[in-house]
């Protein structure tokens, strides 16, 4: 953990294109250089009235006076050139379409001018940025959709690349992702952490600790696998065991309980003494691979504040 946090602070203050300055217009589209700002965007409603109707109810047009330049061109760069030949094709601005063939560094250079505190603050350096992703692959400013309908789309967002847990969520044991209840930026920030994953969190057990506080503690005898990380017994993404488990108990329990306790034996149970068998009434086997297996007994498995819970028993 301490390798990686040293990594992300590395990149985010040598990073290329550390956070300040101006963008370089010229750089993205040699043919305006030297153009100059025109200040307002009046003059791009002659042409353009059908996208200025509909940036006009976006987020960006509402935060226009906050912006560096007048609306279109703090991300399409000075219009003069533009103005002077509107025909031109490809125009005389700075364009994201694909076929400009815009890297996804000089597309996310425009949109780091007023992005670059808060949520997005630790962009730099960022899985998403290190492999790059641009801002526009994800984020559509000329669409007037309110927040919440861009939220309830996210997921499905993220699964267009990350593709392994599409069928993942959709197991019988699984946060409420496909009912539109959660969402995956509920979790993680896809612009940067400081914590591995993208978890929006000092850690994943704080992340869960948000939803589930009832497993929080202190508790008088902890767990030390549970204080440690929740997803060492759990599979966040979806399960089809109960309580979102990696394993079935008694398996799942036997993966670091393996040595002779009193009263319990150190064979793995393999269930060939469940009901039904010669040895089931004798056998502390098939009564610990019954139904819930450990949890049986061993209810109060995350903690227990009981004078007499040190085996989590009550």
């Amino acid at each position: 953990m301490k390798r990686y946090l040293f990594a992300m602070l590395f990149l985010a203050l040598w990073h290329p294109l550390a956070y300040g300055g101006e963008v370089d217009w010229a750089a993205l589209n040699p043919e305006i250089a030297n153009a100059i700002y025109v200040g307002s965007s009046e003059k791009c409603l002659e042409c353009h009235e059908e996208y200025m109707n509909v940036f006009k109810r976006t987020a960006h047009a509402r935060a226009s006076h906050t912006m560096k330049q007048n609306d279109c061109e703090s991300c399409h760069g000075p219009m003069s050139k533009h103005l002077d030949a509107p025909k031109r094709r490809p125009p005389l601005t700075v364009s994201f379409k694909k076929e400009r063939g815009l890297t996804a560094v000089q597309k996310n250079s425009v949109c780091l001018q007023c992005h670059e505190k808060g949520k997005v603050a630790m962009w730099m350096g960022s899985q998403h940025e290190r492999v790059n992703v641009a801002c526009a692959d994800c984020h559509n400013i000329q669409k007037g959709m309110p927040r919440d309908i861009i939220k309830q789309t996210n997921t499905d967002l993220c699964i267009k690349c990350h593709t392994q847990y599409r069928a993942v969520i959709q197991k019988s044991s699984h946060h409420p992702l496909r009912e539109g209840k959660l969402f995956c930026t509920d979790c993680h920030n896809p612009h940067g952490t400081m914590t591995e994953k993208l978890v929006s969190a000092n850690s994943v057990n704080e992340k869960c600790y948000e939803c589930h506080a009832e497993y929080r503690g202190p508790f008088l005898f902890e767990h030390p696998v549970v204080r440690e990380n929740c997803i060492t017994c759990h599979e966040p993404h979806g399960s089809n065991l109960t309580f979102l488990l990696r394993l079935k108990p008694p398996h799942l329990c036997q993966q670091c309980h393996v040595n002779v306790i009193q009263g319990h034996s150190a064979i793995l149970y393999d269930g060939s003494d469940l009901p039904g068998g010669a040895n089931f009434q004798n056998s502390f086997g098939g009564k610990r691979t019954v139904q819930k297996g450990c949890p049986n007994c061993h209810s109060q498995i995350h903690g227990s504040n009981h004078p007499a819970g040190a085996k989590f028993q009550r």
